[in-house]
Order: C-alpha cells, then structure tokens, then sequence
C-alpha cells in the first residue's frame, strides 16, 4: 500500500511541477486522473488500469491462443484467470461491455463511477 501512496503522489509532484498545477487538493488529484474525455487530464493510475488491460489483452489474444494450442490439452488456468478477473470487474462496475477486446470500454464504467463520485462530493 505504501508503494502505491509514493507512485501517486510521485505522479502528483510531476504534474504540479510540470504543468504548474497545484494538486494538493485530494479532488483536484481526483480529477486529474480522470481520462481527458470526462475532464481529467488523462494521466491514469496503474491501479486503475492493470485489471483492465489484462482482461482486455487476454480477451483479444483468446482466440489465437487456441489456435496455436490446438493440439494440446485444453489449459483452462488462463480461461479461470480470465473469468476470475472479469468477475472482479463486474463487482465494481456492474454489467460487461460490448466489446471485451478493447481496454476503454472496460476503463469508460469504472472512469464514470469515479467521476460521478468527485460531482457527489462536490455538491455535498
């Protein structure tokens, strides 16, 4: 937990310096994680992306690796991985997306969700 504190707030010491933006305030930090299409400045957390590009990367490559693995015993340790993971996803944002090959439709549910939270906040 605390490796992860020190990456945020490295990446927050960056954009303040770089961008000369004060970010001290947590919805301010909030907001700039946030991807550009909902106002954020689209610097992402890896914490927030890591589940998604492996059920993304997974999901596109599922195909192919059956293909090359044909005459091999089935290796349902990748299809539990997957299953585990999307599983994961689903109780964080609820129904899947249409296209489970690309990485932004499983990011935009969870992106929404924190968005949605920081304009709660805000008028509370």
């Amino acid at each position: 937990m605390r490796c992860k504190n020190k990456i945020r707030n490295t990446l927050a010491d960056a954009m303040t310096t770089i961008l000369n933006l004060d970010l001290q305030e947590p919805r301010a930090l909030q907001q700039a994680f946030l991807p550009v299409s909902l106002g954020g400045l689209g610097v992402r957390k890896a914490s927030d992306l890591s589940l998604l590009a492996f059920i993304s990367s997974a999901a596109s490559c599922k195909s192919l690796v059956s293909d090359i693995l044909l005459n091999f015993p089935s290796n349902s340790t990748q299809d539990n991985m997957l299953t585990a993971a999307i599983a994961s996803w689903s109780t964080k944002a609820g129904r899947l997306p249409p296209s489970s090959t690309l990485q932004k439709d499983w990011d935009l549910p969870l992106a929404n969700q924190s968005y949605d939270a920081m304009l709660l906040s805000a008028c509370s």
